[in-house]
């Protein structure tokens, strides 16, 4: 009875930035999600990454104090729909 698409530890080598791979690995994940009829994506974006995030459509939401208490400071719960 899944709901949500959750993105967790996505990496690209460092040989490999500047190369479209982060954004293309992003968006064949998204297009899984939507293809298996879930109606949400979700993830938490850690090492200030809010803002690559945001230019997918995640926006961040709230958890309460204890939804973050297993990651580092600055943690952020982002969705948005598929």
């Amino acid at each position: 009875d899944a709901d949500t698409l959750y993105l967790h530890d996505l990496a690209v080598d460092p040989r490999a930035l500047g190369r479209g791979l982060a954004r293309a690995l992003v968006q064949h994940l998204l297009d899984l999600g939507r293809g298996l009829g879930l109606p949400y994506a979700a993830l938490v974006s850690v090492q200030d990454s809010t803002r690559f995030w945001n230019g997918f459509g995640f926006a961040a939401r709230a958890t309460g104090d204890a939804g973050l208490l297993t990651y580092p400071a600055g943690a952020v719960y982002m969705t948005r729909p598929l």
